[in-house]
């Protein structure tokens, strides 16, 4: 799926899908007991410098991991690609504006991979169901260090040299000299944070229009997963339908976890496995 295809998801930008990142010190002090103060930047302290770092570098997930299942059954797959998309589930709502929403971009999806939308009274070959929502949300508890360093040592020494000439002239010198500060290792600073993932989910699935008895076999589903800080499904599920919609109506023949990259604000899918 090229990006060009991606432009058509308006709004399915970079979240804060994943816990902020903790910088730490350690890479670029850990060989390093003491460092002169001029190696470092001019701040107040350190700690201000990282804090710094974590606001710029933290504030945005640079990928995401889907997982997705897609499953067919091609013997029962109708010559002519027509259908009609209705709720999947009775806790949804097919009127509701977040349906709609969510069912305008499935559309599009499926019209890109040769599906064509059509009325209940057109005969249409298909009916394809759309699930999503919220599984139950897990807590996780993290635990992290960061090095403290403080300014060390540093100051003035003055030195006082007495010294005669030939004539028996006596005179004085006076030296100033600078000791430069140093920063050093002073400790630990000890971080616990607890973070919440809600599991969404996305399900499309496709039965024989005219056998819809209640008992009609399925002829292609497709599902995708991911765990994000949001208990939002507005941006989550257009995220999902990128990383599902290649797999709309074929086999994955096992779970497969596809990879999205912020490029530009937006995801794009760059690989599965």
């Amino acid at each position: 799926m090229t990006q060009t295809k991606l432009a058509r998801y308006p709004g399915v930008r970079c979240p804060l899908s994943s816990p902020p990142r903790v910088f730490s010190s350690e890479a670029t002090l850990a060989n390093s007991p003491s460092l002169p103060l001029s190696s470092l930047p001019p701040v107040k302290s350190l700690s201000f410098f990282l804090l710094v770092l974590a606001l710029l570098g933290g504030g945005c997930a640079s990928s995401l991991q889907v997982r997705v299942d897609a499953i067919n059954d091609p013997a029962s797959m109708p010559p002519v690609r027509t259908y009609t998309l209705v709720s999947g589930s009775p806790d949804i709502d097919a009127t509701s504006l977040q349906f709609r929403s969510h069912a305008a971009l499935v559309r599009a999806a499926l019209e890109r991979k040769g599906y064509f939308a059509v009325g209940a009274d057109e005969n249409p070959a298909l009916q394809i169901a759309l699930s999503y929502g919220i599984g139950q949300p897990v807590s996780r508890t993290v635990t992290y260090s960061t090095p403290v360093y403080a300014e060390v040592g540093g100051g003035r020494v003055h030195t006082v040299t007495k010294s005669t000439d030939s004539t028996g002239k006596s005179s004085t010198t006076t030296r100033t000299i600078v000791v430069p500060s140093r920063y050093e290792r002073v400790g630990n600073d000890i971080t616990t944070s607890t973070y919440t993932y809600y599991p969404k989910y996305l399900i499309i699935s496709a039965r024989l229009a005219d056998q819809l008895d209640g008992t009609a076999p399925e002829v292609w589903s497709a599902s995708a997963t991911l765990q994000s800080l949001s208990d939002d499904t507005r941006d989550d599920i257009p995220r999902l339908l990128i990383a599902l919609e290649p797999y709309l109506g074929e086999n994955t023949d096992r779970v497969v976890t596809v990879k999205l990259v912020a490029r530009d604000g937006r995801f794009v899918p760059t690989s599965a496995r």
